[in-house]
């Protein structure tokens, strides 16, 4: 659905942090700016919307519609299949959600399977043991 009005850059993101439920310092946060006054300044126009805002809002947040974010077309935020679809479309990663710090805990859980399977199966052969010699 277009949108017959061209939207200003501080009306698109205002309604993407509406949307989000994001208030301006927040999501500066979230887009991990170091300055504090990235999308404030935005939101009082003093800077646009630049491509790298952009780019770091749809790879934050991947239901964002880039067209949205462009051009004003609706909807501000896109449904499974079309999400899907534009990730695929700019080669973004759906997984990326989890912070290297989180990833490096799950990597070390799959690590340990491997032995906790195997204390698992002697606990189970222990079991059977037990079982053989009180039916003996």
């Amino acid at each position: 659905m277009k949108n017959e009005s061209k939207l200003s850059d501080v009306q698109i993101l205002q309604e993407v942090l509406n949307a989000l439920d994001y208030n301006p310092n927040s999501f500066n946060t979230k887009l991990d700016y170091s300055s504090p006054s990235t999308i404030p300044h935005v939101l009082k126009s003093r800077n646009s919307l630049s491509r790298g805002i952009k780019e770091r809002i749809v790879k934050a947040f991947p239901n964002v519609n880039l067209n949205f974010l462009n051009k004003g077309d609706l909807p501000v935020l896109l449904p499974e299949k079309a999400m899907q679809a534009q990730a695929n479309l700019l080669n973004i990663s759906l997984n990326n959600n989890k912070t290297s710090s989180e990833s490096l805990v799950d990597l070390k859980k799959l690590a340990a399977i491997p032995d906790q399977l195997d204390r698992i199966e002697e606990m189970i052969l222990e079991l059977i043991q037990n079982k053989k010699s009180s039916t003996e």
